[in-house]
């Protein structure tokens, strides 16, 4: 996941930078004990956990403890947190393609997320008749098959994609390519991150832009203030705003239709 390595080489660097190390460790859901027992153990001075829900024997353990935790971009009414709003930023750029006339916007990833979640509140809210997802991927291979398979059953009965992250978006963007359908003349295409490579496709990519340097320099502030025990105990519950970078993915259908 492009994100996450910006992100992380951002965290590396900035704890680094104050002489403190981190030990990676990748969660699977099997391993509560042995997450437990960094805590219980002391053998780290604090916690910072990556997205993903955080399960209540690790929670309980750490409030027991006044063990020094934030998570990074994800919630939770009992911890502190650092997060960027995505049902906001979901709302806006569906907003933005309902505007440019769009009504029937594919969701591309995983049906589990927030983004996804701030996908459906929004169609349903607005009373759209159209509410499809694919669980599309970074990979173009895989890609090309659901979308290939999807047309071939319905059609090209979408005239947008929102995709949810930069790495998706990009692949959808070459599929589409790779199967004669013109982008943004025939289906526009939005992503999620604003990765690098996200203003050097062609077309260049509407996406929203998450500030992964922003978020790591403030969690690695919270975190050393935490350690250190500078922050007299006061919570910590931020939640950055994203913006909208708008290029040239995306068409106008109404200024198409007139």
């Amino acid at each position: 996941e492009p994100f996450f390595i910006e992100m992380l080489y951002s965290l590396l660097k900035g704890f680094s930078s104050k002489g403190i190390g981190v030990v990676l460790y990748s969660f699977t859901g099997e391993d509560v004990d042995e997450v437990k027992n960094v805590v219980l153990n002391n053998s780290s001075d604090g916690l910072l956990w990556y997205m993903g829900r955080i399960p209540e024997e690790i929670k309980r353990v750490i409030l027991e403890k006044n063990f020094p935790t934030l998570l990074l971009l994800n919630l939770d009414k009992d911890l502190d947190y650092i997060t960027a709003d995505d049902t906001i930023s979901v709302k806006n750029m569906l907003q933005y393609l309902l505007d440019n006339g769009h009504e029937r916007i594919l969701y591309g990833g995983g049906g589990e997320s927030s983004r996804y979640r701030a996908y459906e509140a929004f169609v349903e809210g607005q009373g759209l008749s159209y509410k499809e997802r694919l669980p599309l991927t970074r990979f173009d291979y895989k890609n090309q098959e659901m979308l290939e398979s999807y047309i071939r059953k319905n059609g090209l009965d979408f005239t947008a994609v929102f995709c949810e992250n930069d790495a998706v978006a990009i692949s959808v963007l070459h599929v589409l390519q790779n199967v004669g359908i013109r982008v943004p003349e025939e289906v526009s295409v939005v992503g999620y991150d604003d990765l690098p490579e996200a203003a050097l496709c062609r077309p260049a990519l509407t996406t929203v832009r998450q500030n992964e340097h922003q978020l790591a320099e403030e969690a690695v502030e919270v975190m050393l203030n935490k350690i250190a025990k500078k922050d007299g105990g006061a919570s910590v519950r931020q939640i950055l705003v994203q913006q909208l970078v708008l290029r040239d993915s995306v068409a106008n259908r109404r200024t198409e239709e007139r």
